[in-house]
């Protein structure tokens, strides 16, 4: 995760300037994702992250004021990651269908859950500080997509359509998170129809 180190965030308190600071500020993003994804995020504490961090806690503040602004941090990274995996399937909108592009498009989902475990951790964090404009950005480009695939669905309606279906997927990596492994392929399945349905309801319709 070194490479969100060098972005600058709005949470942190300073932009690291050298090496060393970029791999500090790596450690502590590392260390707290670990930490999210094995305690939670209520467990987890500034005193730990700077214990595993190998920071001291006067160091720790240094770089981030509380616990919720590293959650930020994290959130912020996840997002243009997400984003970055679901770019080539929304470009190409158009060439599949529908189910196809629902089935992707949660593949890609999944796939990234194993990948980053504290994004469904952040998922359902109460951290109040997030970046609009990357949130968005997501949906933006996800509506764009929708119409590409009916060319008059209007602005509006096809944002609408966007933040119906980021929620969709908010809810299915939390409800995949707590399930067991039997119940996690149906969980899938579960809103890949009605994510179909929904969409195809909105898309189709003269």
């Amino acid at each position: 995760m070194s490479s969100v180190s060098s972005k600058k965030s709005s949470s942190t308190r300073r932009t690291p300037q050298q090496p060393r600071s970029e791999r500090s500020l790596a450690t502590i993003l590392e260390v707290t994702a670990r930490l999210f994804a094995q305690d939670g995020y209520d467990a987890t504490t500034m005193t730990r992250i700077a214990a595993l961090a190998d920071i001291s806690i006067g160091g720790l503040y240094h770089y981030f004021p509380d616990k919720e602004s590293i959650g930020v941090a994290l959130s912020a990274y996840y997002g243009v990651e997400l984003a970055t995996a679901w770019q080539p399937l929304i470009s190409h909108a158009a060439e599949r269908s529908l189910r196809e592009f629902v089935r992707e498009f949660l593949e890609i989902l999944m796939e990234f859950t194993k990948k980053y475990p504290a994004f469904a951790v952040l998922a359902t964090a109460r951290i109040k500080r997030q970046d609009p404009a990357r949130k968005q950005n997501l949906r933006l480009s996800i509506a764009r997509a929708f119409q590409a695939k009916r060319s008059s669905l209007s602005d509006e309606d096809a944002m609408l359509a966007a933040r119906v279906t980021l929620q969709l997927t908010r809810t299915m990596v939390v409800l995949h998170a707590e399930a067991t492994e039997i119940q996690k392929p149906e969980i899938v399945r579960t809103f890949e129809d009605l994510l179909t349905h929904y969409l195809d309801r909105l898309l189709t319709q003269s």
